[in-house]
């Protein structure tokens, strides 16, 4: 198991400044030797072992592991990254153990879950079905006029959803919305218009 051999005040630097170059260049470097060692600790496939490297290099940072090896470097980096690598493994195998446990003891209940019959000719009521729609509706609606928002305010065009709300929400006139933006009858039309060809219409 080959690890590279990464000067101390690099890594110093990378604890200590968080440059992006120098977590790129940290990561091209321990990046494969992470994953081979994860592969031949754990048996694991290649997606896995990835999965593996990628909750490794988090909890690193997340724990400021590199600052603290600085700071008391009693063992190599790399026993440091196998540590953390093989505490990742051990996990994983709890969950995976104690997840065996409850398929083993809930498997009386299989048969129970396995003879769910789903009758595909089941009516649902007309205000349950109506009632989901409009959920469903309000929610894509407001997802939409969201996006719109920010579109229209990264492009300095707050006026233009000014507009579209009075127009939807307000049931306002253009002559209206006009008067209360301070613009001009046929601007506000003009707007109007733009609002209307932005959502399809």
């Amino acid at each position: 198991m080959s690890f590279p051999e990464t000067r101390r005040t690099f890594i110093q630097r990378r604890a200590t400044l968080g440059d992006e170059g120098d977590w790129r260049r940290f990561m091209d470097e321990y990046w494969s030797p992470v994953c081979r060692f994860a592969t031949r600790s754990g048996r694991l496939k290649p997606d896995e072992t990835e999965d593996v490297a990628s909750v490794a290099f988090a909890g690193i940072i997340q724990s400021n592991l590199l600052m603290r090896w600085i700071d008391n470097p009693s063992a190599k980096l790399r026993t440091l990254l196998c540590t953390v690598v093989r505490n990742v493994l051990s996990n994983q195998a709890r969950i995976d153990s104690g997840r065996s446990s409850l398929l083993e003891r809930d498997r009386h209940l299989l048969p129970e879950v396995a003879s769910i019959h789903f009758d595909e000719t089941a009516s649902i009521a007309p205000e349950e079905l109506s009632e989901f729609y409009s959920v469903w509706v309000d929610e894509l609606l407001q997802e939409v006029i969201d996006r719109l928002l920010d579109d229209y305010l990264k492009s300095a065009r707050g006026d233009y959803f000014r507009v579209l709300y009075g127009r939807i929400c307000e049931q306002m006139t253009s002559s209206v919305i006009a008067d209360h933006l301070g613009v001009k009858f046929a601007i506000s039309l003009r707007i109007g218009y733009c609002n209307f060809v932005t959502l399809g219409g």
